[in-house]
This record gives C-alpha cells, structure tokens and sequence, in this order.
C-alpha cells in the first residue's frame, strides 16, 4: 500500500470518529511532522480526501473537514443500500463462473477474517467482496456510481467494524 494510501486512511478514520471535527483545518506541513512523511503522499492523500468529499480543498486557505450530519449520512446509506442491490441482481444474472469463483473467495476471506476476529483484514476482504459484486454487474456506469459512493463512505463502513 502506497505512503500516501496509509495517510488517507488514518485522516479518514480520525473524520469518521470525529477526532477531526467538521470545519477542523488540514495544514500540509503538520501532516508532514504529525506522520513523518514528504509533502508529495501528503497532498496525494489530500487530493484523495477530497475527490471523496470528506475535505474540501480551499485556494490559499488549505484543506478543511467537510460536514455531512446524520441525516445526511442515513441519506447516503440509502442509496448505497439500493445501489448495491440493483447491482447485486444484476451480478447474480450476469457474473461469468470465474467471477463467481473469485464473489465466493472473497466471501469466504471475508468469513475467515471474521472468525479471527480481525476487523482491519474483513475490512479489505469487504470492499474486494463487494467490488466483485459492482464488477460483476457488467454495468460500468452503475459500478462506477456504487465505487464513487461506496469510497465516500468508506470511513464510516470502517467504524461500523
């Protein structure tokens, strides 16, 4: 996993448990002290957060945490719900035999992860299980709405483990 990928990660949790607070101002150089790392994963992670609508990226201001508030959030879990829906019905008339080989070896990572107890690899083994799923809808217009949602939400899915 990229540098700038464990960044965006550990700002994403901080947003979701509200360590960053809405409004909470992203400064590149504490990042750079904060994690020890080169202005360029900073930024990357920051143009990551943003394109995902977690941080809004200000001209000459920086970066802050967006607000999405509760009903807003409940919103957003809606859709993701109907999305993934729409592709899972898709996926169970359209996935070819390895595409399922490959929906069933995510499942049973997801399974196995589980019963270790290990929220960090279900996590990972989730998004690949569904990503098959969105993959195997042989619809690229709808899987690409389901991945730009299902990335907006990520962090909050990762604090619901």
């Amino acid at each position: 996993m990229k540098i700038s990928d464990k960044l965006r990660e550990k700002i994403e949790e901080q947003i979701a448990t509200g360590e960053l607070s809405p409004g909470s101002s992203l400064d590149e150089a504490t990042l750079v002290e904060q994690h020890g790392v080169s202005r360029t994963p900073v930024r990357e992670a920051l143009i990551q957060l943003a394109a995902q609508g977690l941080i809004e990226l200000r001209p000459r201001r920086g970066a802050v945490v967006t607000s999405i508030g509760p009903a807003r959030l409940m919103e957003m879990f809606e859709v993701m719900g109907e999305l993934e829906a729409l592709c899972g019905r898709l996926a169970a008339r359209r996935m070819k035999e390895p595409e399922r080989a490959g929906l069933i070896a995510a499942h049973e990572a997801c399974e196995k992860a589980r019963a270790e107890q290990d929220s960090d690899t279900y996590f990972y083994c989730n998004e690949r299980f569904h990503a098959a799923i969105y993959a195997g809808s042989h619809n690229i217009f709808l899987a690409e709405q389901a991945l730009l949602l299902h990335r907006r939400l990520r962090p909050y899915r990762r604090l619901q483990l």
